[in-house]
Formats: C-alpha cells, structure tokens, sequence
C-alpha cells in the first residue's frame, strides 16, 4: 500500500478516513 502514497504524496499529509482524529487524539467519524 505504500505505492499509493508514494504515487500520491498529497495523499500522505491527510489522514485515512477511518483514523481521523482531533485536537484532542479521538477518533472522528467523517460525515458525507
């Protein structure tokens, strides 16, 4: 998986969807 990212380095600096997480280090759920 890490040809994804290499492949897109934009892809590096956001987070994956299921580990979102705020300020605070808790797990977020994205909202579509």
């Amino acid at each position: 998986m890490s040809d994804k990212l290499t492949r897109n380095p934009s892809s590096i600096k956001i987070p994956n969807e299921n580990s979102v997480r705020d300020s605070n280090g808790n797990p977020l759920k994205r909202l579509e």
